[in-house]
């Protein structure tokens, strides 16, 4: 087998790049950490080609259904309620109070819908006779129906049109969904407030405290955000610290060919992508960095000038070396 050296100078660039990368790996996940408001719903709404509709589905109520449905949110905000009456053992007074919460904030929503109800009908308009799905007469039933066909998706045009169709539609319901948004918001944290107060209250009782509520049980994008965060953080230290380098370099691989696959870069992809995100065919930033991580688990950049050495040379070696010597005797 013919071997190929390389010079100090390949292998000081080879460790700069594997860090350089683990750092942006790690930052990136340090400044998702540090802004509680990060989210990747919206990288995933934006998702375009032929896995977008994949990625869509992992955000919760794309399309609005759940949110712009009084009864299904309001089913969601009484759910919640009585989790806290369960875990508490509330008398009548306390269940009272509580109620009066929900109920405050279930008007609140059913106003709000109201005031927008022929607007809201003519976008998501359920059919009477199959409540589990969309009239066709409704705007988002016709994009749905427009989306199934497969005519339609190999005439980029007709590509072009569903888009904007799309376009259009999320800037519509943007102002509705944003506004059941900050009910839902403002109702969880009335909760949180009830059982501050009710905690309290039991404290100069001279009552123990109540055991916490468990937390909420995190949604499809909450568990994504999770893993990102950490997930990316963890790559980057690997990376910087030439620990597990093989690992953490197709670790990192991995997460950047979802990103290709969310938002590829190839003609004929709707929507199209920002200006700001530049132009390129097939080949973009994230196409290169993945190309690096891969050929950087092809090296043993981790044991030039990474833990990686001593992992090798302690454990790794003493051990399988041992044991192709012994296969080799036998």
């Amino acid at each position: 087998m013919r071997r190929f050296n390389i010079g100090i100078v390949a292998v000081v660039l080879l460790v700069l790049l594997r860090i350089s990368i683990g750092w942006h790996f790690f930052y990136e996940g340090q400044w998702k950490y540090e802004h509680p408001s990060f989210s990747a719903e919206a990288f995933f709404n934006q998702s375009r080609g032929p896995f977008k509709q994949h990625f869509r589905n992992l955000v919760d109520d794309y399309d609005g259904e759940r949110r712009l449905s009084g009864d299904k949110t309001a089913e969601r905000w009484a759910a919640e309620r009585q989790r806290i009456v369960e875990h508490y053992g509330l008398n009548d007074e306390q269940y009272a109070a509580l109620n009066a919460i929900y109920n405050d904030y279930d008007g609140r929503l059913r106003e709000f819908l109201k005031e927008h109800e022929a607007a809201i009908v003519e976008y998501i308009d359920y059919s009477k006779t199959r409540p589990d799905t969309l009239d066709v007469k409704s705007e988002l039933g016709r994009l749905r129906a427009d989306r199934a066909r497969k005519d339609l998706q190999e005439i980029p045009f007709e590509q072009q049109r569903l888009a904007d169709r799309e376009a259009e539609l999320r800037a519509k319901i943007a102002p509705w969904l944003a506004q059941v948004d900050k009910l839902e918001a403002d109702y969880f944290a009335a909760l949180d407030e009830f059982r501050t107060q009710h905690a309290a209250a039991q404290l100069d009782a001279g009552q123990p405290a109540p055991p916490p509520l468990p937390p909420r049980p995190p949604t499809e994008i909450e568990r994504i955000d999770y893993w990102t965060k950490y997930g990316l953080m963890a790559i980057g230290i690997g990376l910087i610290a030439g620990l597990f380098t093989r690992v953490s370099a197709v670790a990192g691989a991995g997460f950047l060919l979802l990103v290709i696959l969310a938002q590829p870069a190839y003609p004929g992809v709707f929507p199209a992508p920002h200006p700001s995100a530049g132009h390129a065919l097939i080949v973009n930033k994230e196409f290169i960095e993945m190309i690096a991580l891969l050929a950087l688990a092809a090296t043993p950049v981790g044991r030039w000038g990474g833990l990686d050495f001593f992992i090798h040379h302690l454990l790794i070696r003493p051990v399988f070396g041992k044991r192709k010597r012994h296969e080799s005797h036998a």
